[in-house]
């Protein structure tokens, strides 16, 4: 059975939205299936009943984003936001927030992880998944 607990990362509001989102589309869905078998007083199965629950379909890569994993794919497996921006050439310092934001979706969308959050002057470490 698919596990509906996703990633959570308590330091990130928008992660603790997107969570509480779909931990409460689940909840409803699961309130509705039990209201109808407390209707049914044999307690059986309804055919009737079967909800498909739509998979979650990844949200389309940006065109910015492309270029930006691009350049991650020509990385080693382990590297650092400066790493990425330092690839770009005389355009990475320039795009630095556009890679940042980059790197952050594809964190959440799977294809990277966060090895290790920058801190001050520290950039962050990614590794490929």
């Amino acid at each position: 059975m698919k596990s509906f607990v996703p990633e959570i990362d308590i330091r990130d509001p928008k992660s603790l939205e997107r969570a509480r989102a779909e931990l409460t589309r689940v909840l409803e869905i699961v309130e509705f299936a039990l209201s109808k078998y407390r209707g049914n007083s044999n307690g059986k199965h309804q055919d009737d009943l079967a909800i498909r629950v739509p998979a979650e379909t990844p949200p389309a890569t940006r065109e910015s984003d492309t270029a930006v994993l691009d350049v991650v794919s020509r990385l080693p497996n382990k590297f650092t936001t400066t790493d990425v921006i330092l690839a770009f050439g005389d355009e990475g310092k320039e795009n630095r927030t556009r890679i940042k934001l980059a790197l952050k979706r594809a964190v959440e969308s799977g294809k990277l992880t966060l090895a290790k959050r920058g801190v001050g002057r520290r950039p962050s470490e990614y590794a490929k998944n």
